[in-house]
């Protein structure tokens, strides 16, 4: 029994693109849910995670970044149901 190439390269596809979708969620909800004032408090403390924390939380303020990683996330999803759907 052979398995069509194009069947191998939508799971592979559709494996990397789990695993993006699976990364995006895993840094929205870090930042989102991580404690301002805590990681404030450790980068005095000499924390250089809170200071790099502390940098993204700034920096998705100023330029909306939020929902720019949202936006790939969502885009991520769109093209992991449209691969899977072609397949069925």
């Amino acid at each position: 029994m052979t398995v069509d190439p194009t069947v191998i390269v939508t799971a592979i596809l559709v494996a990397v693109l789990i695993a993006l979708s699976a990364f995006y969620s895993a840094a929205e909800t870090s930042i989102t849910s991580s404690s301002r004032a805590r990681m404030f408090q450790l980068e005095k403390e000499g924390d250089r995670g809170a200071a790099r924390v502390n940098r993204i939380q700034i920096a998705l303020r100023v330029c909306n970044g939020l929902q720019q990683v949202l936006g790939v996330q969502n885009a991520d999803n769109i093209l992991l149901i449209a691969l899977i759907e072609r397949q069925a």
